[in-house]
């Protein structure tokens, strides 16, 4: 007969679902750690996908609107942008598109809205970067037996 140690059953607990999805959970940003509890990975995978496609657009958009001078559009969509990105912790993104809201109330030169459009572009595309990681992360988590 084989006697365990309280070690080998800190390590088996460690295997247990609840002590996985714990890992996983803390290394997700923002809204992800709600959507891992309420509808697991797949709903975390969701999430960042739907973030990616509709925060994507909405740079397009606004990056569009600065380009062509109508900053009450960039506003506008900057501020749904914003709003997008508080909620999965992206403080970068959350900041640039700010700073085009407020540039939009004080009139921005088209000099000045195509910095803050080449800005938020960057900005996002490090953001992109970083909920792809994510989702890769939580992706192989999913598949592992």
């Amino acid at each position: 007969m084989t006697t365990r140690t309280a070690a080998d059953n800190r390590a088996a607990a460690d295997n247990t679902p609840a002590t996985a999805g714990q890992a996983l959970r803390s290394g997700l940003p923002g809204v992800l750690g709600e959507a891992l509890d309420a509808g697991g990975p797949g709903r975390v995978l969701e999430f960042i996908d739907l973030f990616l496609e509709s925060s994507g657009a909405l740079v397009e958009a606004a990056t569009g609107a600065l380009r062509r001078g109508d900053l009450s559009a960039a506003a506008e969509r900057s501020h749904t942008l914003r709003g997008n990105a508080s909620a999965f912790d992206e403080e970068a993104v959350v900041t640039a598109a700010a700073e085009i809201e407020r540039a939009a109330g004080s009139g921005a030169s088209s000099e000045r809205a195509a910095q803050m459009g080449a800005g938020l572009e960057t900005t996002f595309a490090a953001a992109r970067a970083r909920l792809l990681e994510v989702r890769r992360h939580v992706a192989a988590a999913t598949a592992r037996p």
